[in-house]
Formats: C-alpha cells, structure tokens, sequence
C-alpha cells in the first residue's frame, strides 16, 4: 500500500452515503462519476504476493511511529473501513438470503403445483399419465437453461471480482490486526521509554542538587590545589629525606640492644646487684663484730671520755651509711 493509498483512507467516511453501484469495491474508494460497475477480465492475472507491498507498509507504519496522532487516525480510519466492508457484506448476505427465500419460495409453489397435478393425474391414470409428466419437466425446464457464452463470461468475472473482493478483505483484516498489534507493541514501547524518562529525571534532579553544592566548593578546592601544588616536596627532596632517615635509623638501631642481649644484660646486672647485697651484708656484720670488739677493748679507758665519744659517733656514721647503700642497692635490685 503506498502513501497515497494511506492518505486516501480520510475519504472512506464520504463513500457510506453513496450507492453500490457508484462504488469501486476493490480500490474501496469512489469513481468520481463512473456509473457503471468494472467488470474484471476472465484471463487478467491475479497477484497477492506480499514482496514489495507489504515492506512498503511497514515502511511507512515504521515512518508513521514518530508521530503520535497518526497511527490513532490510520486505525480509526480501518475501523471505518472494516464497519463498512461488514455493512458491505451484510447487504450482500441479505440479497443472497433473499434471492434463496424467492427460489425457495418458487420451488414450494412448483411442488404444491406438483402435488396438484398428481392428484389430477391419478384421477386421471387412464387418460394420459406420460403426457402430463413431459409437460411438466418442459414446463420446469426453463428455469433450469444453461447461460449463453455472454452470460457466463459475466458470471465468471463476478465471481472472480466477488473472490477477490473477499481475499482483499481478508488481507485487510490481516494486516488491520497486525497494526493493531504494532500500535499496542508502539504504547509499550512508550510507557517503557516513559518510566525510563522518569527516572532519568529523577536521577538528573539529583545530579544537579549535587553540581550545585559542588560549585561551591570549587574555589577551596582550587587554593587547596594550589596551596598542594607549592608545598609538596619534589621527587629529590623526597629521596634525600628518605636517606637521611634511613641512616638516623640505622645508626639508632647500631646503638640500641636486641631484646635478647637486653634480657641477659639486666640478668647480669641483677646477679651484681645480688653480689653487692650480699657483699654489704657481710660488710655490716664485720662492722658490728669489730664495734662489739672495740665497745669491749675501750670500756676501761674511762679517762679520756671526750675521744670515745668521737670515735663511737664516726663508727655510728659509718654504719648508717652502710645501711642507706645497702637499702639503696635492694630497692634497684627489686
């Protein structure tokens, strides 16, 4: 179906006031005043192959997509025309029930003349039942004449005309559902592309509330970009600051002690102190035997008090003091 053809659908509407006769039924469109019905050739070749036709309708419903009126009104336009090929066929219907009630209504008249002239020919056995029976089938024969060559060329292309009229009807109510089927495909497609369109609207509210509150912090971040940019340190400041920290360490590992040489030095230094405890001790025992010693050998020397006294203060000093180092020599043994 072209374009044209397609356009040609807003003029269905005018056809429905105009008579059969003043109709091209196979073109579905008016004559523009031919009144008399085209009669198709008997050996005219009749096609219904879908190559090229059809791809060309698919074209233009794929073209017709981008609008949103015009598919609605190529629809509306098929319904039309699919109401009026129904009205079409029921005209066609009634005329056949009709014509069949009429012959219908000619053979009931013919049996009951039948049945009349039965009973008269029983009535009448002996009077000629053989003629009678021959009037009769020349009398129904009549009705029953063969067409002439004329008649019967017009009654083939109606028929052919009625055929094809009737494939041409079926093609269009194919293809009037499979539009329908491509508009329902097109409005799922539309609701899709619009939830998809809501929440990429809703995704942009929120990328242009976060670009607001980003521009305002463009500026900090520009000086923090600047102030970054003079104050970092060079590759090379950034290797000689990491050599001299190396060997600080490495000089600081140098002096200090391993944990194990650490654990036997203050063992070391325990058993010392422990030796000096121990020393003292001794010490302060020695003293106080030899002070027992002197008490004993200057209690007779009564006569001179004053040294006694001086040397009994300086042994007494010395014993404190003997005591205060050994007290300190425990509590940093402890």
């Amino acid at each position: 179906m072209e374009l044209e053809n397609v356009k040609s659908l807003g003029e269905i509407a005018k056809c429905a006031k105009m008579p059969l006769n003043e109709m091209d039924l196979i073109s579905r469109t008016s004559k523009c005043g031919k009144s008399v019905l085209e009669i198709f050739d008997v050996d005219e070749k009749v096609s219904f192959s879908y190559d090229g036709g059809e791809e060309e309708e698919m074209d233009i419903l794929d073209r017709s997509e981008q609008s949103d009126d015009r598919p609605v009104k190529m629809a509306h336009d098929i319904d039309c025309l699919i109401r009026q090929i129904e009205l079409m066929q029921i005209a066609i219907r009634k005329r056949q029930v009709k014509k069949c009630s009429e012959e219908i209504s000619e053979e009931t008249a013919e049996i009951e003349i039948e049945a009349g002239a039965q009973v008269k020919c029983k009535q009448r056995k002996n009077q000629g039942i053989d003629i009678k029976i021959k009037e009769k089938s020349v009398a129904i024969c009549p009705n029953n004449q063969p067409l002439c060559g004329n008649e019967l060329l017009e009654a083939r292309s109606l028929r052919q005309a009625h055929n094809r009229i009737q494939l041409q009807i079926d093609e269009l109510i194919c293809r009037y559902r499979k539009l329908r089927e491509i508009i329902h495909q097109m409005r799922e497609r539309i609701r899709c592309m619009e939830g998809n369109l809501i929440d990429l609207n809703s995704e942009a509210v929120k990328y242009v509330a976060w670009s607001s509150e980003v521009s305002k912090e463009l500026k900090l971040c520009q000086e923090r970009y600047n102030y970054l940019v003079n104050a970092k340190m060079s590759k090379a400041d950034a290797k000689k600051l990491d050599h001299a920290h190396t060997t600080r360490f490495l000089k600081q590992n140098a002096a200090c002690l391993s944990k194990s040489r650490l654990k036997r030095e203050i063992a070391d230094f325990n058993g010392e102190v422990k030796d000096l405890v121990n020393l003292m001790s001794e010490l302060h025992k020695e003293l106080d035997r030899n002070m027992a010693v002197f008490e004993s050998r200057h209690s007779n020397f009564l006569d001179d008090p004053e040294e006694f006294l001086s040397s009994l203060t300086v042994t007494v000093r010395l014993s404190d003091e003997f005591r205060k180092s050994q007290m300190k020599l425990e509590d940093s043994a402890n």
